[in-house]
């Protein structure tokens, strides 16, 4: 099964509030899960980088149910380390996700 960052939606840009920007390179190395939302067909990711807020935006393809499934898994690795939650086994290529 592919880790979380091999798929071509997972962010390689991470926005502060302000607009600037930090590499997926940074915040796997050095930010923390603090939030996932739902938003419509999407997911907003939240990351502690060095005590800012840096979000990104993902948009997987999913259902409803398996998007809402995905937020579940992701909310399980709260304030751990990126460079963990990045390589969560994954697949998502059944009806919902399914974590190895």
């Amino acid at each position: 099964m592919p880790y979380l960052k091999q798929f071509h939606w997972w962010p390689t840009v991470w926005l502060d509030r302000t607009g600037n920007a930090v590499s997926a390179v940074d915040v796997s190395k050095n930010a923390t899960l603090k939030n996932v939302r739902l938003i419509d067909t999407s997911l907003s990711i939240e990351v502690d980088y060095k005590g800012l807020v840096y979000s990104a935006t993902i948009i997987p393809g999913l259902s409803k149910d398996a998007l809402i499934l995905l937020r579940h898994i992701l909310l399980q690795y709260y304030s751990e380390p990126m460079e963990i939650v990045e390589i969560i086994d994954i697949e998502l290529q059944s009806s919902f996700p399914f974590v190895r």
